[in-house]
């Protein structure tokens, strides 16, 4: 492998759980792809701890990051199988604070609630990752429609209509968001 970006390309076509990789000095180490849970916020989830093996999503078989992915892109909210317990959960960008001058405040959303934010106009947001390019297709001062979940309580979506602040060059909700998928 030459480097990261070529590391990842050759990871994405292999669909083992499991990875044996060879090191730079001949060291041999596995690495086990299962979904981990290694962060949990406790808003999201009591149920769901930090160590949990997500192994379903709405009673779909999941094994690694792919495949969950794929069962929640159309879900906003999804129950997840661990290995201890089930939890219905949002599923988005996890947003741990709402700045009281950004556009999402604006909008009405709390500043003192987090909010798991699911779609952005009309687009799925199923992680962090997912959010960016969502918000690079438009421009400061324009108007979206954000859906999202406060607190992660999975039963109530509220929906704001947002001016988004930033530059035309980063368009900015006003909200700090954590990695992964709903803060986990």
């Amino acid at each position: 492998v030459e480097n990261g970006s070529h590391l990842e390309d050759v990871v994405a076509d292999i669909d083992s759980e499991r990875l044996d990789v060879e090191l730079q000095g001949g060291e041999r180490i596995v690495v086990d792809r299962r979904l981990i849970v290694f962060r949990a916020v406790e808003s999201v989830s009591n149920e769901t701890g930090v160590g949990d093996r997500i192994t379903g999503v709405n009673g779909t078989d999941v094994d690694m990051e792919r495949s969950f992915a794929a069962a929640v892109e159309d879900r906003p909210v999804a129950t997840l199988r661990t290995e201890s317990a089930n939890a219905t959960v949002p599923i988005g960008a996890f947003a741990d604070r709402v700045a009281s001058d950004g556009g999402l405040a604006a909008a009405g959303a709390p500043t003192d609630r987090h909010i798991i934010i699911t779609h952005v106009g009309g687009e799925r947001v199923v992680n962090q990752s997912a959010l960016r390019p969502v918000l690079d297709e438009y421009d400061a001062g324009d108007q979206v429609t954000v859906v999202g979940y406060l607190d992660g309580d999975p039963g109530q979506s509220e929906t704001y209509n947002v001016t988004l602040g930033g530059t035309d060059d980063t368009p900015l909700l006003g909200v700090t968001v954590r990695e992964g998928y709903s803060g986990m």
